[in-house]
């Protein structure tokens, strides 16, 4: 079983480097759903594997599914745990991924519980704990919530920087 997991992991790669995202994305559906029903131990590895593929995919600008998100989730903190970085990669790409296609309530409810875990594990300075926040802040934005996203600032230094750096990138 080991051996096509990593067939499948080889062919995504290489149709995303062709560029055929939709077979790629395809082909890793078919490996998490193997992955979802026939858990294993020894897995780690692909897991890595796997996500390091996904992200080409996810910044590759195509556009995912949410349900790809959630199985990529669901593997992630099955075989890594939620306290892993790869995890709360996933759980940030996924309350993005809500926030991107109006999901506000749900992608709020990730991106708190995420922003504690980011802080405890990651520290507060990290890219990662920074973005996290900067989706809070965005959610808070759009409620007009002033007193929490002032209190985001005061909680993550690093955030102020990264909406002005985003201002000027955009």
């Amino acid at each position: 079983m080991k051996d096509n997991h990593s067939t499948l992991l080889a062919n995504s790669f290489v149709l995303i480097e062709i560029g055929n995202f939709k077979a790629a994305t395809d082909t890793l559906e078919k490996l998490m759903d193997t992955l979802l029903c026939k858990p294993s131990n020894d897995n780690a590895s692909e897991i890595v594997t796997l996500t390091q593929i996904c992200n080409k995919i996810f910044y590759s600008g195509e556009k995912i599914e949410i349900t790809f998100i959630q199985k990529l989730n669901s593997i992630t903190y099955r075989y890594l745990g939620s306290e892993h970085p790869i995890n709360l990669s996933t759980e940030l790409q996924l309350a993005s991924m809500l926030l991107s296609q109006g999901h506000n309530d749900r992608a709020e409810k990730i991106a708190v519980e995420l922003l504690d875990k980011c802080e405890k594990i990651l520290g507060k300075n990290d890219p990662q704990t920074v973005a996290c926040a900067m989706i809070l802040f965005g959610l808070y934005s759009q409620k007009e919530d002033i007193a929490s996203g002032q209190a985001l600032f005061t909680r993550i230094p690093g955030l102020q920087k990264a909406i002005l750096q985003h201002l000027i990138n955009s």
